[in-house]
């Protein structure tokens, strides 16, 4: 009868071991030690989320986040290197605009040059400011005046002169859609940092998770032949 009893608890054993709940199987011969598997590091994980975001969470069995966070970091960077080549674009279309209508130097690539461009209609304006600054910083060395109007004015093929207002206004409005462009991409650095900050905090939850079920982890028993499946569930 106790015999009986046994086989019978036994069997419903094995049963609930292997048809319910997340299950795992192992293989092992006869006398073979039964261990539980190992635990996850979490700072292994947020490690690997910090370098790949979706990394750690593959690591710490959760597939599906992983495939999510490494599906924004994809579209992050997509957006970010798209939005710097738009921005590359409309910066040669202010530049060849600025040279066909106020004569621009297209060899020069420095953004002061296009900002003066940009505030001042003629290259003549831009310089008497520049002027009136060397007399404010070297009222009684005419000397330095003269050196500093030559390294920061702009004179002969750097000259510029915007003849109409219209062209002076849709000049402005193209550098500052230029600016926004690469702003966004700018804001996309900014998102894959804050993916990367999400992607730590959830693989360490789900490795903290996963450990938790290892100690929580049940054994059940399979009997072949050959071998015995040892049946574990979360």
């Amino acid at each position: 009868m106790k015999t009986l009893t046994a086989a019978i608890f036994l069997s419903l054993f094995i049963f609930n071991s292997a048809y319910s709940g997340n299950i795992n199987r192992a293989d092992m011969n006869i006398g073979e030690p039964l261990s539980k598997p190992q635990k996850k590091s979490i700072p292994k994980a947020m490690m690997y989320s910090i370098m790949i975001p979706g990394w750690g969470d593959f690591y710490a069995g959760n597939r599906t986040t992983g495939k999510v966070l490494i599906a924004t970091e994809t579209a992050i960077w997509l957006s970010f290197f798209g939005f710097e080549y738009y921005g590359n674009i409309q910066k040669k279309d202010y530049m060849l605009f600025a040279h066909e209508n106020a004569d621009a130097n297209l060899s020069r690539k420095e953004e002061d040059y296009y900002d003066a461009m940009e505030v001042y209609k003629t290259s003549e304006d831009y310089n008497t400011n520049i002027r009136e600054q060397a007399r404010d910083l070297y009222p009684d060395n005419p000397e330095m005046q003269k050196k500093y109007v030559e390294e920061n004015g702009y004179f002969g093929a750097d000259s510029w002169k915007w003849s109409k207002d219209n062209q002076f206004i849709n000049y402005r409005k193209m550098r500052v859609s230029t600016r926004e462009t690469f702003q966004r991409a700018m804001f996309m650095t900014g998102f894959a940092i804050l993916n990367r900050f999400a992607a730590a905090i959830t693989s360490a939850r789900n490795v903290h998770t996963y450990n938790k079920k290892i100690d929580e982890l049940q054994w059940g028993i399979q009997l072949y032949p050959n071998r015995i499946n040892i049946v574990y569930r979360f």
